[in-house]
């Protein structure tokens, strides 16, 4: 019990340095995911063709034709059907997880936040 107030003392005090290392770490991978962006439309504006490998064809047109939250829907419908409803996750949990890092890192340290002003 002892150990677990130390630590949490100690969480408190380094708050705002954690805070500060989270928010530039989100910055740094919101840069890197821009970098990459911008990588494939240099490369896909320099050969003139969008690119395509052979697990990405069909998937870019499917969603290009029925748009991306009824691919989504279908997707998972279909999931459900061979794997049955227990062992598929929500759909929403599953566009949550799909989020990239730099999107969830915010709302994480707000719950972090909000749990150690509670510990307070």
């Amino acid at each position: 019990k002892k150990c677990a107030i130390n630590y949490t003392k100690t969480l408190i005090i380094q708050r705002e340095k954690l805070t500060e290392d989270i928010l530039s770490m989100e910055k740094i991978c919101q840069r890197i995911s821009d970098d990459r962006k911008n990588h494939i439309i240099a490369i896909e504006s320099t050969r003139g063709k969008r690119i395509f490998d052979k697990h990405c064809l069909f998937q870019t047109s499917a969603i290009e034709i029925m748009g991306k939250e009824e691919y989504d829907q279908r997707v998972h419908n279909v999931k459900i059907d061979l794997f049955g409803e227990k062992n598929v996750k929500s759909l929403a949990l599953e566009k949550e997880e799909r989020l990239p890092k730099s999107k969830r890192l915010p709302t994480e340290l707000t719950s972090c936040c909000e749990t150690i002003e509670k510990l307070e």
